[in-house]
């Protein structure tokens, strides 16, 4: 069973081609993708029907309808464009399409990164060449990184040998003083204060973890917007965080009333008052299985689970962010039905059915074998170059961190040839 996110009813849908009207509908919300069906009133007619699956999706945007409507604007990677209106609050179906289309983006690259993707497409000569020089600048930096490393551990040492002379000039200089007050300067020693060191462990740090979400504080009476933010967790409490990491509220664990869990997307934390209104907030992350193992830890017994399915100890949870959920078979019947398709990497959109035509096929076909370079040695110089663009990120940081401790390095030692300076002028007065 597919579960949806977010339902809209009433929303009006745009259809182009001929038809050139509005028609209104329920909009949901998936984890993959975003659907419409339209809301007849006679059974006869024909329904409008539209799936897009987020993979497809290129862009999501706002805009003004010529109704002087707000609308949200989806387009695909083909160009082809779809309007939705009407809704009662845009700005938080924006936000929500917006943040899951991230998310899937993020992922599909990340699973590109780490050579997860299934399917291995053939290898172009230009592509070869040109991968190969990523990994090459990628091997030689990082050399350059580790030989960086090795020095900055150089200069580390440099420095803790530099507080050893410290510590044996300020000896001298202590003897110094006391064959100054033998032959004559007699004074009475200094009161030293003697503080106890304090020692810090690792359980006295507290272990927080920060994860982005969309948030909505839940008031009666009022249009609650969902915002964009990030949600903290710790031993003590969890608190709700603006992108500037202001703290927007505090919910001790001890003042948590229920934490809802509505679905693998989305919860609610509520605190309930005694004559005052109670505190409610709705979260919606992709990754809430993640946050509800940390809050299952600190406030286990005030979990509530709509769905039995949805805790996070059951092996359906676990599972839940990386399926992959099939078409809705209701969609498929065999009533009279007008349906848009948008399929994962075909650009057109069809009337009634979703195969492809043969002639496409070979037309795509011979586009394949006359590519310079392929679509997945594109994605792969992609992250090759993102790697690399963060490993000089690095590389530079370390640099920068290194030209300080340098430095801190040459004062060090230029405060050590005045002290010893100083020692040597006291002794030979002495002498």
């Amino acid at each position: 069973m597919e579960v949806v996110i977010r339902s809209y009813d009433d929303v009006s849908y745009y259809v182009g081609e001929a038809r050139r009207r509005w028609v209104y509908g329920n909009l949901n919300i998936h984890c993959q993708k975003i659907t419409f069906i339209e809301v007849c009133k006679n059974p006869s007619d024909q329904i409008i029907d539209v799936l897009i699956p987020f993979q497809s999706v290129e862009k999501i945007y706002k805009a003004t309808t010529t109704l002087i409507y707000r609308a949200v604007v989806v387009t695909l990677k083909t160009g082809k464009t779809f309007w939705f209106s009407s809704f009662k609050d845009h700005e938080s179906v924006f936000k929500l399409l917006n943040y899951f289309h991230k998310n899937l983006v993020l992922d599909r690259e990340k699973r590109a990164i780490t050579g997860s993707d299934v399917g291995i497409s053939k290898r172009t000569e230009m592509g070869t060449k040109l991968l190969n020089i990523t990994h090459d600048s990628m091997a030689t930096l990082s050399g350059a990184a580790v030989s960086l490393n090795e020095q900055g551990e150089k200069i580390g040492n440099s420095a803790i040998r530099m507080l050893d002379i410290h510590n044996d000039l300020d000896i001298a200089q202590h003897i110094t003083s006391g064959l100054e007050k033998w032959v004559g300067r007699w004074s009475l020693p200094k009161e030293y204060k003697v503080i106890k060191p304090v020692v810090i462990k690792g359980n006295d740090i507290p272990e927080i973890y920060d994860y982005e979400i969309l948030f909505t504080k839940i008031e009666p009476g009022k249009m609650c917007q969902q915002q964009e933010g990030v949600i903290q967790v710790s031993q003590v409490k969890l608190s709700v965080l603006d992108l500037k990491q202001k703290v927007l509220h505090q919910f001790d664990w001890s003042d948590v009333s229920t934490v809802r869990v509505i679905s693998p997307w989305e919860m609610m934390v509520i605190r309930n008052q005694i004559g005052k209104p109670d505190i409610s907030y709705s979260f919606v992350s992709s990754r809430l299985v993640d946050i509800l193992s940390k809050i299952d830890v600190y406030a286990k017994h005030k979990m509530d689970y709509e769905s039995p399915n949805l805790s996070p100890t059951s092996p359906e949870s676990s599972q839940i962010q990386t399926k992959s959920f099939p078409v809705d078979t209701h969609l498929q019947n065999k009533s009279k039905r007008e349906r848009i398709s948008i399929p994962d990497d075909d650009a057109d959109i069809t009337f009634g059915s979703t195969s492809r035509d043969h002639t496409m096929k070979s037309q795509d076909e011979v586009y394949m074998q006359q590519e310079v370079v392929s679509t997945a040695e594109v994605e792969e110089l992609s992250s090759n170059l993102q790697n690399l663009k963060s490993m000089m990120l690095a590389v530079g940081e370390e640099t920068d961190i290194q030209n300080e401790n340098l430095d801190s390095l040459t004062e060090s030692v230029d405060q050590a040839n005045i002290k010893l300076r100083d020692v040597n002028k006291r002794i030979n007065k002495l002498m």
